[in-house]
């Protein structure tokens, strides 16, 4: 994960996978770590029986599974077996798990469609860029036209333009970006499927969207400025700050190196 964390109970043996993160849990407070963090993410399908039997039988904590157990019976909300989790746990501040409770429950008198579009937003907020595209798909296919704004359709579309950038999946985007723009007039994403278009290295492309959308020349001369002075400073930095033929080939190698396993992060 990245990050320290203090475990004062026990260390499970067999970790606990939690699906919506695709994170193998060993202890109690490694998982409120990650409720704190993915707080949109916690679905009924986490807080479950198969949770308590997982404290029960690998954390060695009998009272606590029985104590969520109870709650599953008796509530049988999110926010109550997480505030119990998280108050029982302590790892988290009092005021950490008051907003993440908080948050919980605020969450449970939404609509179907504002929970899916946040879990999204969430999925590619943390890298999880092919499984929240996923999720965008699927919202979209869940709901009519009529009972979502433009403006929330075309924030939808560009979120899966920017999920597919990520993904170096260009034509992708520029098509998702401009769908974006066709549904909210927003010209950030106007701009992005010409930032898209220009990585992909397509100029007749860009032009023909230029043209298409009647945007202005100093528009454009900005947006191949910073995309030719980004290109020239990363590739500087990478590949040419070493004299030595031996460095720059060095530097080339671990460079695609890191890119595949960031890519292989993004497709998780």
């Amino acid at each position: 994960m990245g990050e320290l964390i203090l475990c004062t109970s026990s260390l499970a043996k067999t970790p606990f996978y939690w699906e919506n993160i695709s994170e193998n849990v060993y202890s109690l407070e490694e998982l409120s770590y990650l409720i704190k963090k993915n707080v949109f993410l916690v679905e009924k399908s986490l807080t479950s029986d198969q949770l308590c039997t997982w404290i029960e039988k690998e954390l060695f904590d009998k009272k606590l599974a029985e104590s969520l157990r109870n709650d599953l019976k008796i509530n049988n909300k999110v926010s109550s077996f997480i505030e119990k989790l998280l108050t029982e746990t302590g790892y988290l501040s009092q005021s950490e798990i008051k907003n993440t409770v908080k948050l919980l429950a605020d969450l449970e008198t939404k609509s179907e469609i504002e929970v899916g579009k946040l879990k999204a937003d969430q999925l590619l907020k943390a890298g999880k860029v092919l499984r929240s595209i996923k999720e965008y798909y699927k919202l979209l296919s869940a709901v009519s036209k009529n009972i979502m704004s433009d403006e929330v359709l075309g924030s939808i579309w560009h979120n899966i333009g920017s999920a597919y950038a990520r993904l170096f999946q260009f034509n992708e985007a520029i098509n998702c970006f401009l769908k974006a723009y066709s549904l909210s007039a927003n010209l950030n994403s106007l701009k992005m499927g010409l930032y898209a278009a220009f990585c992909e290295k397509n100029e007749k492309k860009f032009y023909e969207i230029a043209e298409e959308y009647d945007v202005d020349t100093v528009v454009l001369s900005e947006i191949k400025k910073e995309m030719e002075d980004y290109y020239l400073n990363n590739s500087e930095n990478v590949f040419f700050k070493d004299s030595s033929k031996e460095k720059k080939e060095e530097n080339i190698k671990n460079f695609i190196v890191d890119l595949k396993k960031d890519y292989k992060k993004l497709c998780s």
